[in-house]
């Protein structure tokens, strides 16, 4: 783990393709979050090494959605703590929340961009309901299988 040096926090709505930073300003600590009436907020563009990496986040997770909080250090360079898949974004001004509210309710109606391809769901176990610890059901027969580690 690294202490960031930053100047700024970057928080990261991905919803489908579209992507809406915005830059953090005014945090006297280390959360950003204790300081809510100290903060301004201003969009912010999204390099082409953050948007690919954010992009391949959510095709290897499977998600559609995601929250993702960096720190923008004083060369620049944007600093990846986390992905929140459930993460929070209305508490932003109206002229931020606008494009996020527009892409999930395009997204909820319509799913995928029409010119691109869905993302495929990741893979899932199903497990046996009342089966022994380490048992699940084989895809495609359902035949009981133990589970190795």
């Amino acid at each position: 783990m690294q202490r960031v040096s930053k100047t700024a926090d970057i928080r990261l709505t991905a919803v489908g393709d579209h992507l809406t930073a915005v830059r953090i300003n005014g945090s006297p600590g280390i959360d950003w979050r204790r300081h809510y009436d100290r903060l301004t907020y201003t969009p912010v563009p999204v390099p082409p090494e953050i948007t690919k990496g954010v992009r391949a986040y959510l095709d290897a997770f499977g998600l559609v959605f995601g929250a993702f909080d960096f720190g923008l250090d004083r060369e620049g360079l944007w600093h990846w703590y986390e992905c929140n898949p459930n993460g929070q974004w209305a508490w932003f001004p109206d002229h931020i929340t606008a494009p996020i509210t527009r892409a999930i309710a395009d997204h909820l109606q319509h799913g995928a961009p029409y010119d691109q391809p869905r993302r495929p769901a990741p893979p899932t176990r199903r497990h046996r309901p009342h089966g022994r610890p380490g048992m699940a059901l084989c895809p495609g027969n359902g035949a009981p299988r133990t589970l190795r580690r």
